[in-house]
């Protein structure tokens, strides 16, 4: 082969390689990050090696190990086995978009507000330097703020951890109702809502609190519902 198709060759071989890299760039992996040496690790490691870590930066990176060991997401999980997620993991926060592609919650405050507010509303969490953080991070870092501006966040700690009220019907109902009886609300096929969301979603049941007393729905006339503020755009003031 003479110079010159040589020259010709490597020229339509790099031309060919920068045309694929866009291609390329979209096909990134899916949860996780780079490491301190720049290696691609996925969420599973994170959570196996640095948990806090996660727990400050990406909250809302949930999900957990199959039968064989593997580290599966959040939308993994709710594609393949719904009911697991719903009796153990109710505080994984998300829904289908309109491609049928499973985003978390802060996926649709961010890109969504309005749909979400509507929606879920017992979706708890707000916006901190343009990045929505579920009620279980503000917990972590800014529980003085959100005991002043968002006591109808309701939930607790659990083995360093905090987790909304809908994980403590699912897990431990009658510490809930033990506990904090003021935690009203009501299951909806099969995962607990409080309040605020039968007040949003179910608007008939306004004067009515469904409450779960000893395994039995019963209903209670309640002065009024609390209802959630946009997370968005939260009310009172910011931590800086």
């Amino acid at each position: 082969m003479s110079n010159c198709l040589k020259k010709v060759a490597a020229i339509l071989a790099l031309a060919i390689m920068l045309a694929a890299a866009p291609a390329l760039a979209q096909t990134a992996p899916g949860l996780g990050a780079y490491n301190e040496v720049h290696q691609w690790r996925d969420a599973g490691w994170w959570w196996a090696n640095h948990p806090d870590w996660v727990r400050r930066n990406h909250p809302t990176w949930w999900g957990d190990y199959d039968h064989d060991r593997i580290w599966r997401p959040a939308a993994w999980w709710w594609q393949n086995n719904p009911d697991w997620v719903r009796s153990r993991h109710p505080e994984w926060w998300g829904d289908w978009d309109d491609s049928h592609v499973w985003r978390p919650a802060d996926w649709w405050w961010q890109n969504r507000a309005d749909w979400a507010y509507r929606h879920h509303p017992e979706w708890w969490g707000a916006a901190y330097q343009g990045v929505w953080y579920p009620a279980s991070w503000w917990e972590m870092n800014f529980l003085q703020w959100v005991r002043i501006y968002h006591p109808e966040w309701w939930g607790a700690p659990y083995q360093g951890v905090w987790y909304p009220a809908s994980w403590w019907y699912a897990n431990d109902p009658n510490w809930l109702l033990v506990n904090h009886p003021e935690w009203w609300g009501a299951p909806n096929n099969g995962v607990w809502y409080p309040a605020s969301w039968w007040y949003v979603y179910q608007p008939i049941h306004r004067g009515v609190s469904p409450r779960m007393v000893g395994g039995a729905e019963q209903r209670h006339l309640v002065p009024g519902f609390m209802v959630v503020s946009r997370a968005a755009t939260v009310g009172g003031g910011k931590p800086s």
